[in-house]
């Protein structure tokens, strides 16, 4: 059993100084904080958006409204 178990260490051991010779971990950091950092700058950007007033541009109303016009 001992035996087993050493052997699964060093298999882990040889796995471990392959994903780091590829730079997996530096890239699942990255990964992980990109996601985070965009949405930061979005919400961040989102909020010194100027709000008109009245209803925003729609593609479909217009539409409707383009389309509804012959029975008015």
């Amino acid at each position: 059993m001992k035996n087993i178990l050493k052997d699964y260490t060093t298999v882990l051991q040889a796995e471990h100084i392959k994903i780091k010779g590829k730079l997996i971990y530096p890239s699942g950091i990255i990964a992980g904080f990109l996601p985070a950092v965009s949405l930061f700058i979005v919400m961040f950007a989102d909020v010194y958006k100027p709000q008109g007033k009245g209803i925003p541009y729609n593609l479909y109303f217009d539409t409707l409204i383009d389309d509804l016009a012959p029975f008015f």
